[in-house]
């Protein structure tokens, strides 16, 4: 009777034992969906951000030169596109020598390199020269 009662007790732990482990296995499991859902959505989140900053000839006439960069637009791989001018707040840490600034933004890297190698940012790339003083400065970062 003893063995019987002794094999029974650990019948019984073993089966205890059997279910936490089928409960912490299970846990984990949705612990690793939801850190897969999270991701994807981090993923989608994470846009490349392209600012390009541009200091114009005196002489340029910035209303065209927002007409040619408003082609870009047609560049499928862009998801949105941003152009402004300088606005005189009077913080001197303004970056104030660029008159016009663009923000485009991309699914990843992938999308930034057809747009860079797209003919339409390649002919405002060559009708930019005539228009601007200096090379234009770019920032890109990811969105978080």
């Amino acid at each position: 009777m003893k063995i019987y009662s002794i094999l029974l007790v650990v019948v019984l732990l073993g089966s205890c034992s059997q279910k936490a482990l089928e409960a912490e296995l299970i846990s984990t499991k949705k612990a690793l969906s939801d850190a897969e859902t999270k991701l994807t959505a981090l993923e989608t989140k994470g846009d490349l951000v392209h600012l390009v900053y541009f200091d114009l000839k005196e002489a340029a006439n910035i209303n065209q030169f927002i007409i040619e960069i408003e082609k870009l637009r047609e560049i499928e791989v862009i998801q949105s596109l941003e152009i402004g001018t300088f606005k005189d707040l009077g913080d001197q840490r303004a970056l104030s020598e660029y008159e016009l600034v663009m923000q485009m933004s991309f699914k990843d890297s992938a999308a930034y390199q057809v747009y860079q190698n797209h003919p339409i940012h390649l002919q405002l790339k060559a009708a930019a020269k005539a228009v601007l003083s200096a090379p234009p400065a770019t920032y890109d970062f990811v969105r978080e």
